[in-house]
């Protein structure tokens, strides 16, 4: 399975209200951690994690956006 950009931005978004959560005095912080990482999200919505692919079986670089 295949996990794009989006989804760990999204993950440590997550990761960043909950410890926003668990530490009150630097909650300001780690909302504006989730903040930043929602935003990156947003700009990487489907761009996947995999650098090469497999082509005619050899593995070859993908192209960049």
């Amino acid at each position: 399975m295949m996990t794009d950009h989006r989804d760990l931005c999204l993950r440590r978004a997550s990761a960043c209200r909950k410890q926003a959560e668990l530490q009150p005095d630097r909650r300001e912080q780690w909302m504006e951690a989730a903040i930043e990482w929602d935003r990156r999200a947003e700009e990487n919505r489907g761009r996947s994690i995999a650098t090469h692919e497999v082509h005619k079986g050899r593995m070859i670089p993908k192209p960049t956006r």
